[in-house]
């Protein structure tokens, strides 16, 4: 029993390899975004990264995420893990207006097996007010959260 438990923090989630892709028409010329990607959970969301960028037409985005590397989750112990994204973006008509995109579900994804999230949107004039991308591990972010899973009105 004891050689288990000193074993046990050497028992790792296998990577899940993340595709996200966002679209936005080049006739638009240049824009610019700030992309966050994170792992829900229901006391604290791991930040897996913010990164900001700038570019003409679509954007693509990959990362591994495992419990070692450089972009990693602490989890909630649950055996899925809940990924999602913000972006703040000014892929709009006029460009000075920025938005907030955030899908509507995160995505689950075992972390007992290899995984493999694609995310994908056409952000053209899409999205809501820019102070919806608020730090994700704030408390105004939190409790949002808290109001979607738990359905308080």
């Amino acid at each position: 029993m004891f050689l288990l438990f000193l074993l046990s923090p050497m028992v790792q989630s296998d990577p899940v390899h993340m595709h996200l892709k966002f679209d936005c028409p080049s006739d638009i010329g240049a824009w610019c975004g700030n992309l966050v990607v994170y792992e829900e959970d229901y006391i604290e969301h791991d930040i897996m990264k913010n990164e900001s960028f700038c570019g003409d037409g679509g954007q693509e985005f990959r990362y591994e995420v495992n419990s070692t590397g450089l972009f990693r989750s602490s989890g909630d112990l649950s055996p899925k893990y809940e990924f999602t994204y913000q972006i703040k973006h000014n892929c709009t008509s006029g460009q000075e207006q920025y938005l907030c995109f955030k899908p509507k579900k995160a995505k689950d994804i075992s972390v007992y097996e290899v995984g493999y999230v694609d995310f994908a949107a056409d952000l053209f004039n899409t999205g809501t007010n820019v102070e919806r991308c608020d730090d994700p591990t704030s408390w105004k972010s939190k409790i949002e959260y808290w109001k979607q899973i738990f359905s308080f009105e």
